[in-house]
């Protein structure tokens, strides 16, 4: 018994030097275990394809859809044509001109010489210039014509003037050509605003009242002017149009400053004042009536 129990620890003892001694797990094993389930390699390769194709896509289109984009627009641009109706001249602008002066000499309209010479603006016009126009013109019929004046209840163009009373006045330019002689031109001038027959927009309340220039002298600056015919009156906004419409036509003609207007031997001036306190001596002063510019 006692035999046995010493074998047994020996065996035991020799059993566990052989567990110590044991060598590492054969190469086979070590080979299975790294290359068994290996981590699929077609996955990067998919996400690298496509960050590639992605960024080809994104670029290559869009420089396309902006080159088809932009070349249609500045075509059309490039070929806009303006073109005179036919038998239409040509007029080149000079100093002073203005789109309305140049369609009344040519006897057109802003809204026609606007279109037919393509103009972005009635004010854009620049010495030089060449515009088509429907009839010939020179330039002393445009700049040295005679200019009366009408009202309006609003505003027409730019070349309206408020005088208040929510009153408008407009010039109308003759192709008369002025003289230099302020008695001659006032005459003219009056006798032109007297028998206008001017149409809506605009107005003439000086029409009809078969008024007549009897006599106009001019001396030392002062216009003494002679009338026969109807001033009759209304004490209303009306009379401001035809008081203004009055003195402005005989200041854009004529270099005065004091002008001594009677009619039918009243004087205009006194009868103009709704005051009661301007004496039959009274006379109208060029200072308190302030023309636009552009006109002498």
């Amino acid at each position: 018994m006692r035999r046995w129990i010493i074998i047994s620890v020996i065996a035991t003892m020799l059993m566990g030097c052989n567990l110590l001694a044991s060598p590492t797990p054969p190469p086979t094993e070590i080979t299975i275990n790294i290359t068994g389930n290996p981590a699929p390699t077609s996955t990067a390769s998919i996400n690298s394809n496509d960050a590639i194709d992605v960024s080809s896509t994104e670029n290559t289109p869009a420089s396309s859809e902006n080159r088809d984009t932009n070349t249609p627009q500045s075509s059309v641009n490039e070929t806009e044509v303006c073109q005179a109706p036919l038998n239409w001249v040509t007029y080149t602008v000079q100093a002073g001109d203005t789109l309305f002066g140049i369609a009344q000499a040519s006897n057109s309209s802003v809204a026609e010489l606007s279109r037919v010479n393509c103009l972005e603006s009635v004010d854009a016009l620049s010495i030089g210039q060449v515009l088509f126009i429907p009839q010939a013109v020179t330039t002393t019929n445009i700049n040295n014509s005679i200019v009366y004046w009408v009202g309006s209840d609003t505003r027409i163009d730019d070349n309206s003037v408020e005088i208040g009373c929510i009153t408008y006045l407009n010039p109308v330019r003759t192709t008369i050509e002025r003289t230099g002689d302020p008695s001659q031109d006032i005459e003219v001038v009056l006798t032109q605003l007297f028998n206008d027959q001017s149409s809506l927009p605009y107005r003439n309340l000086w029409a009809g009242r078969e008024l007549t220039v009897t006599n106009v002298s001019v001396a030392n600056g002062i216009a003494d002017i002679q009338l026969t015919g109807d001033t009759t009156l209304t004490g209303t906004c009306a009379d401001v149009d035809l008081r203004y419409a009055l003195i402005f036509s005989i200041l854009t003609n004529a270099n005065v400053e004091t002008m001594r207007i009677t009619a039918n031997g009243v004087n205009l001036a006194q009868l103009f004042d709704m005051s009661g306190l301007v004496g039959a001596d009274a006379v109208f002063s060029g200072t308190d009536y302030a023309l636009p510019i552009g006109y002498p």
